[in-house]
This record gives structure tokens, C-alpha cells and sequence, in this order.
């Protein structure tokens, strides 16, 4: 297809009230700001009807899990249950580098993000427009011989590309 949508949508789980689906990498999840283009929240709504509400959002290089609340009710509780930590998100991704320290680490940064290039930048200090993020990385397989890392990230701020520019602050693209 044009946006590179799959023929069907994959389900992972679905009751009455939840929808989980996977959403490959390269998509918008939902709309973005002065963005005309289609979303993967528009196809699940096309597949599973209008009534259905995206909970949360991955950046559109992160393939991942979708959750949907299928009425207000679930879409809310989906919501709170993501504010207060009932629910989280947990990444597994590859970085540059087979040298990174093993022990489970806790870093502590600054992002700003540049709104007219959408480029972001990780500070040691707060600067200038600049918001803190909270990332925990965890090794779960080193690859000495092609020299990288796959890690297991959970991060306690979400913001746009916080991951990918947090990772590469400490030399682990």
C-alpha cells in the first residue's frame, strides 16, 4: 500500500472492551500536528470500527504493542491505568556498541527538542527549553564479535524521541 500499511491487521489480544494490535515501524501512530498523513490509528479505526480510541503512541521508527479502548469507559480507565503506572511501556532495542556496563543503569537527563527540524539533543544540565527524562537501561544480550548490544528500556518520561537521543547521549546509538 501508498503508506506501507499491512494487508491485515495483527492482533494480540482483544475482549469486549481492549483492543491490542502490533503497528510496524515506518507509521505514524496517531495524527501529528499539521500532518495530513494517514495513521495507523485511522486504520484500525477502518478495521475495527470508529468507536475505538488509541491509548498511547509510538514514535513512527518504533514498531511495537497499540492498546485501544473499544468505548469511553475502557478508553478512560486505559488512560488512567497509563498515568499512574498500572501499565507501562517496555522497549527491547539494538545500540552501537558491546561495552556497556551491565549493571541495570538509571539515567537522568535534559531533551530539547528543535519544533523546525524535529531534531533533539540530550543536555547533562537544564538549558533553554529543555525537559527532563528519566530512562532505565538494562543489557539482555551483548554481541562482542558484531559489536552491539540489544538492551531493555523503560522510560519513566515519555517524550518524542527520548530514547534514541538518550541512547546516543551515551555513545550507544
Amino acid at each position: 500500500s501508498l503508506y506501507g500499511f499491512p494487508k491485515e491487521l495483527t492482533t494480540v489480544y482483544e475482549d469486549e472492551n481492549i483492543l491490542v494490535v502490533y503497528k510496524p515501524q515506518g507509521l505514524l501512530s496517531n495524527e501529528e500536528h499539521g500532518n495530513n498523513e494517514p495513521t495507523y490509528e485511522d486504520y484500525v479505526k477502518k478495521v475495527k470500527g470508529e468507536n475505538i480510541q488509541i491509548c498511547h503512541r509510538l514514535d513512527r521508527n518504533t514498531a511495537g504493542l497499540l492498546v485501544f479502548g473499544k468505548n469511553q469507559e475502557a478508553y478512560e480507565e486505559l488512560l488512567d491505568a497509563f498515568k499512574h503506572g498500572y501499565i507501562y511501556k517496555e522497549y527491547y532495542t539494538y545500540v552501537v556498541g558491546s561495552d556497556i556496563n551491565p549493571q541495570k543503569q538509571h539515567l537522568e537527563n535534559y531533551l530539547f527538542k528543535d519544533e523546525k527540524t524535529g531534531f533533539s539533543k540530550v543536555y547533562d544540565t537544564k538549558t533553554k527549553g529543555s525537559v527532563q527524562i528519566v530512562t532505565d537501561i538494562e543489557v539482555d544480550t551483548v554481541y562482542k564479535k558484531l559489536n552491539y548490544t540489544t538492551l531493555k528500556v523503560t522510560i519513566h518520561t515519555g517524550k518524542t524521541h527520548q530514547i534514541r537521543a538518550h541512547l546516543a547521549h551515551i555513545g550507544h546509538p
